[in-house]
């Protein structure tokens, strides 16, 4: 099991998840708690920050604005214990078992993140556990080892099959609206990203 794969489940319950929406008697807007899974609320109920409940109805709601405050530190929250446990695991390496169930991305190309920095993979992927769609751009890079024949994301282990070549870039710049001549990176890029990274996570001692 995947030292993340608890943690990737809230987020991806939190991230898609639709809570029933109820409106107070000046239509103020309210996040009914109860239709918010329970593994969510547990993981609420650990962070830092408390957030009131206030009821309406009889039911315990979050308002909206406290609602999405809540649900935007969840999710950071969740990141940033993902990347630390990745790049403690990029450090280490992948076991056997680890790439025998990672999903497979060929071809693929290093890019620089245009949102968030740092470095991310995209490429064509099989066997991604929830993912559907072929085109992916896969979370940041936290480990890679200087072959490109495995990568640890800070979600999850990748399998690495052929690197794009410049036939592929054209292929995949189409299907996405980066464009990858600006923001393509060599592997010695993603591994200075990797290592500034791991200063920054207080890893650089190991």
């Amino acid at each position: 099991m995947d030292p993340n794969e608890d943690d990737l489940h809230i987020l991806n319950a939190a991230s898609q998840m639709e809570p029933n929406v109820v409106r107070d008697a000046g239509s103020t807007p309210y996040v009914l708690v109860p239709s918010i899974p329970s593994a969510v609320l547990l993981a609420i109920d650990a962070l830092p920050s408390s957030f009131p409940f206030v009821e309406i109805g009889g039911y315990p709601c979050f308002a909206w604005r406290d609602w999405l405050q809540c649900k935007e530190q969840l999710i950071f929250t969740l990141m940033t214990r993902m990347t630390l446990r990745s790049l403690r695991l990029g450090l280490r390496g992948p076991e056997p078992v680890d790439l025998n169930q990672a999903p497979f991305l060929s071809p693929w190309h290093p890019i620089r993140d245009p949102d968030f920095g740092g470095a991310i993979l995209i490429g064509i992927q099989t066997g991604h556990p929830t993912l559907e769609g072929n085109l992916i751009n896969t979370s940041r890079i936290c480990g890679m080892c200087l072959e490109g024949k495995w990568a640890r994301t800070a979600t999850r282990w990748y399998q690495l099959g052929e690197r794009a070549r410049p036939a592929d870039l054209k292929r995949l710049s189409q299907k996405n609206a980066s464009c990858l001549s600006t923001l393509g990176l060599t592997l010695q890029e993603v591994q200075q990203d990797i290592a500034t990274d791991r200063v920054s996570a207080g890893l650089s001692h190991v």
